[in-house]
C-alpha cells in the first residue's frame, strides 16, 4: 500500500472566516486518513517515515493555529450574538481539550517514526488504538460545527466580525 502525500493547493482568500475555517476541516481530515494509513502500516519504511513527519508537523504545527481560530476569534464573537450555543461552544472548548490530551500521546510516536521507520512495529498496536479514537472525537467535534457552529456564525456574525477573524488567523499564520 502506498501512502500517497500531497494536500490540495490553498484555495484564494474570500474573506469569509467560515470558509477558512471548513478548508482547516478539510486538511484535518486528509491527515487523519494519512494518519489512520501510518497505523495500518504495510507501506515502505521511507514513506511511513515521510508520512508520520508530515502528521506530526501538521497536528503539532497547524492544528494548534485551527483551535486558537476557534477558540479565541469564533466562539467569543459566537457568545457576544447569541446565547442559543453557549452548551455547543463549551463542548467545542472541551472537545479541543479532549483532542490536545489525545495528540499529547500520538504526537511523540509519529515523530519517533519519522526519525526511525522500523518503530512503527513496536507502536503498531497504540498507533492503531490511540488513531481510532481520535478519528472518533474528530467525527463528533467536526460533524457539531458544520452542523451547528458555522451555520450560526454565518447568520449571526456580521462582515466586519468575519473580516476580524480572518485578519486574526492570518496575524496568527504570519
Amino acid at each position: 500500500m502506498l501512502i500517497q502525500i500531497q494536500t490540495k493547493e490553498k484555495s484564494h482568500d474570500t474573506g469569509n472566516a467560515i470558509d477558512a475555517l471548513l478548508e482547516c476541516h478539510e486538511r484535518i481530515r486528509y491527515f487523519m486518513r494519512l494518519a489512520q494509513r501510518i497505523a495500518a502500516g504495510g507501506s515502505p519504511d521511507a514513506e511511513i517515515s515521510d508520512a508520520a513527519g508530515k502528521v506530526h508537523r501538521y497536528f503539532s504545527e497547524a492544528l494548534p493555529l485551527h483551535s486558537a481560530d476557534e477558540d479565541l476569534s469564533l466562539m467569543p464573537r459566537l457568545n457576544t450574538h447569541t446565547a442559543q450555543l453557549s452548551d455547543e461552544l463549551s463542548q467545542m472548548e472541551q472537545q479541543h481539550v479532549q483532542i490536545e490530551s489525545l495528540l499529547e500521546d500520538l504526537r511523540p510516536l509519529w515523530l519517533e517514526i519519522s526519525h526511525d521507520a522500523t518503530s512503527h512495529n513496536k507502536h503498531r498496536a497504540a498507533l492503531v488504538a490511540l488513531t481510532m479514537h481520535l478519528q472518533s472525537l474528530w467525527d463528533v467535534h467536526l460533524e457539531m460545527e458544520e452542523r451547528l457552529i458555522f451555520p450560526a456564525a454565518n447568520r449571526f456574525l456580521s462582515a466586519a466580525d468575519h473580516e476580524s477573524i480572518r485578519s486574526e488567523m492570518q496575524k496568527r499564520r504570519n
